[in-house]
């Protein structure tokens, strides 16, 4: 995803979230976890292992990674 869209894209799925509309997007632009207003509570993680897919929450998933770095 280009970083112009990376980000503006928070502050759009903010502005129809709260126009009570549910918001799904999926990317592999790592970086729009980093907007300060997007909630990490509210994002899942897909991540790809040995048996499929596992599943996370993004809030607990970055704080181990900020833990390792």
């Amino acid at each position: 995803m280009h970083a112009s869209v990376v980000k503006t894209l928070p502050t759009l799925l903010h502005r129809a979230a709260h126009r009570g509309r549910q918001v799904l997007v999926s990317t592999h632009a790592e970086q729009i976890l980093e907007d300060e207003g997007l909630g990490l509570d509210e994002v899942v993680l897909l991540l790809p292992d040995r048996e499929g897919t596992r599943v996370a929450l993004a809030c607990r998933s970055w704080r181990r990674r900020a833990r390792r770095d």
